[in-house]
């Protein structure tokens, strides 16, 4: 028997109102259903596209981590006998550096820098640089690969592993996929950082080798090329980057759940919220859950 067959038989046993039937694959399968002229039935489902980020896992404590090691090796290696700056002058100065970067070339490449790896690394070296202006003191190119070896220590999987989903993230992917809904990842970034970061997770445990998107950028087409595979599906988009999470899916026609937690210049969103029912602000993952009644509701009006 099919899945949606299955589906379909546990409807069938009531009228209107919501229905429980054991999952073939394992777990419950739980859903709401209506029905048409007494004949069609429809448990409608959600499609959900997670953001990775900063949303299941806390990836701006990998780069805060790296910092703090860039900032010691200057304190006790670099600039001994000076007053060094505040830290967190030095960490305005890294992040604006890196911002910049984001439209630049890469001479190596001859690709945009973007969300690469070698952005962050490559903006601590150009803030040593310009400490070394600063301060009068000779640029050193030993010093300057020391510092971006330490750069790269944003991108350890040893790390992902210790540090581990976001509080509240396991139980709520647990939850919906409990539903059976479907879900998906769409992550913005380095396919080789986000694919080790993915490995590091065991994301695989929710998110099938078909259902992960890893992309430079964030756009409607982007949640359209998703959507169009799940047609009898509605789509809600969550993560804590309006700029990024939120906005391209309104776009798209999808539900947006905003997560508020921007963590860096380039997901800063200063404009206001949309004026719609298809966006939900809420505190924390854990609530996205209780969101779900609310859209199937909203999506049936």
């Amino acid at each position: 028997m099919s899945i949606l067959s299955y589906y379909r038989a546990g409807c069938e046993k009531f009228l209107n109102g919501n229905f429980s039937q054991p999952n073939p694959l394992g777990g419950i399968i739980k859903g709401t259903f209506k029905i048409y002229g007494g004949k069609e039935l429809d448990c409608q489902k959600i499609l959900w596209i997670f953001d990775l980020d900063d949303t299941l896992f806390w990836n701006e404590r990998c780069f805060s981590r790296a910092f703090i090691a860039f900032y010691k090796y200057l304190e006790s290696e670099v600039i001994r006998h000076r007053a060094l700056p505040f830290a967190g002058r030095i960490a305005r100065q890294v992040e604006t550096i890196s911002q910049a970067m984001l439209e630049e070339v890469n001479p190596q490449t001859g690709e945009i820098y973007g969300v690469t790896i070698e952005r962050f690394p490559t903006a601590l070296t150009r803030c040593y640089e310009q400490l070394c202006h600063q301060f009068r003191m000779q640029y050193d190119e030993s010093v300057a690969r020391c510092v971006y070896n330490i750069g790269m220590r944003a991108f350890e999987p040893r790390y992902y592993r210790r540090l581990g989903l976001a509080p509240g993230a396991e139980a709520t992917l647990n939850a919906l996929q409990e539903y059976g809904d479907a879900l998906t990842l769409l992550t913005r970034g380095d396919p080789r950082c986000q694919a080790e970061k993915i490995l590091a997770l065991q994301l695989n445990r929710w998110f099938g080798r078909n259902a992960i998107y890893i992309k430079m950028k964030k756009t409607p087409d982007v949640f359209n090329e998703i959507s169009a595979q799940f047609s009898t599906h509605i789509v809600v988009s969550v993560g804590n980057a309006y700029k990024w999470d939120v906005v391209p899916a309104l776009e798209a026609n999808c539900f947006g759940i905003y997560i508020p937690g921007e963590t860096w210049a380039g997901e800063e969103y200063d404009g206001p919220l949309a004026q719609t029912e298809k966006l939900f602000v809420v505190d924390e993952i854990s609530d996205v859950v209780g969101t779900r009644e609310i859209i199937l509701a909203r999506a049936n009006n």
